[in-house]
């Protein structure tokens, strides 16, 4: 069975390389590939022998999470309210590490204005400054760290928990053993490193943003309310409510709801968000009609066929955004690089 879901927690390349060889060693699981750049997962499974529970455990288990890939409306804007939660967020981070890292870095070059401070009180005071941005500014790697010892696997999120915790613990020792004090501290790379990877997660996550403009605005071609009859009363609607076989009032400069035939009345309909023609189209009875398109000349009642996600403009909408979902060979031999390269770094850094 094929099934696609929603990443989250993702910070690089090798998260996604890490959460798909960690799906491939279950039983059950057939094929498996995770889309960094649009956080999506993809996959084929046996539902007789493997659940999507268990999956969503194992997932949970690496230290991600995993959602809903929905072309729901409401869905679709609660993802969207909490990525720009998530965007808010790193700002904010990036906008208070940022500062935090340049007072570092001037504290521990002796420039002005700190130019007579004298090493013992510049070292505590650089202290101070680094503790907030190294467990605050940069609390998902070291979260991604752990998580990486716990599943004995390494991504990103090793490398620069284990850098920027080994600079911290490092400077912190010479800072408070008397031994020490002619040896440098790094305080001013832990908060660099954290800091400017940070502005690169939020650049990251400000770029997939607009990427998805693409799908809203798709989705927003689709009207939310139309004219339903039940009974014998005519009823303003959400598009969700229609079922199949209401009829539906369409009037003139209204978009259509759902995809459906027309049972009443004739007009013209622009069609061009379906085939590109700017000339409408006249529709009179039993036409189809589908969703999003523009009513433009008379009234017509029409009986709904085809709604929610099996009208023509979500099934564009669902092409869209799997076609996004699908890695290009280049992709997938970045991929390849990206989940050597951290073991690698660390064998280099530890001879």
């Amino acid at each position: 069975m094929r099934h696609q879901a929603l990443i989250t927690g993702m910070h690089c390349a090798s998260c996604a390389s890490k959460i798909e060889k960690n799906l491939l060693s279950l039983g059950g699981i057939n094929f498996a590939s995770v889309n960094f750049g649009n956080q999506s997962l993809t996959l084929n499974y046996e539902p007789g022998m493997i659940s999507l529970k268990q999956i969503e455990t194992k997932i949970k288990d690496m230290g991600y999470g995993m959602g809903a890939f929905s072309l729901d409306r409401k869905i679709w804007e609660e993802q969207q309210i909490q990525k720009d939660k998530e965007l808010l967020s790193l700002r904010s981070r990036v906008g208070i590490t940022l500062p935090l890292a340049f007072i570092v870095m001037l504290l521990g070059m002796g420039w002005p204005p700190f130019s007579n401070l004298a090493p013992t009180p510049s070292r505590f005071i650089q202290f101070f400054i680094t503790l907030p941005v190294w467990l605050w500014g940069g609390f998902r790697f070291l979260k991604g760290f752990v998580y990486s010892i716990k599943n004995r696997s390494a991504t990103m999120d090793t490398l620069i928990g284990l850098g920027t915790t080994t600079a911290f613990i490092y400077s912190v020792v010479i800072t408070l053993h008397p031994a020490y004090k002619s040896s440098g501290v790094y305080f001013d790379t832990t908060a660099f490193i954290v800091a400017f990877i940070l502005l690169g997660n939020y650049l990251e996550a400000k770029s997939r943003q607009k990427t998805n403009s693409a799908i809203e605005k798709l989705m927003d071609l689709a009207p939310r309310f139309a004219t339903i009859i039940r009974g014998d009363r005519e009823l303003s609607l959400s598009v969700e409510q229609i079922l199949p076989g209401d009829v539906i009032i369409v009037k003139p400069g209204q978009k259509v709801p759902v995809d459906g035939i027309i049972i009443s009345g004739k007009s013209t309909i622009d069609e061009s968000m379906l085939t590109g023609e700017s000339i409408p189209v006249e529709k009179t009875l039993n036409d189809s009609v589908h969703a999003a398109t523009l009513n433009k000349a008379g009234s017509f009642k029409m009986r709904a066929m085809k709604v929610g996600a099996d009208t023509m403009l979500f099934q564009i909408i669902k092409m869209v955004r799997e076609a996004s979902g699908t890695k290009a060979p280049i992709e997938k031999y970045a991929d390849k690089i990206a989940s050597v390269f951290v073991p690698i770094v660390i064998v280099i850094a530890l001879l």
